[in-house]
């Protein structure tokens, strides 16, 4: 039987299983920035036409 009344320490990297680049956070200012660009883009389009 499993002794559970000690606490667990892991360290960042093991409690995630796996490293965080920060790769997400340039991906959400990418991706922003060109839906911002496509709506506005559209806006452009759809006032432009009429």
């Amino acid at each position: 039987m499993e002794d559970n009344s000690k606490p667990v320490h892991l360290e960042t990297d093991s409690a995630r299983g796996g490293m965080t680049p920060h790769v997400v956070r340039y991906m959400l200012f990418f991706s922003m920035g060109c839906t911002i660009l496509g709506m506005a883009l559209g806006w452009w389009i759809w006032h432009g036409s009429h």
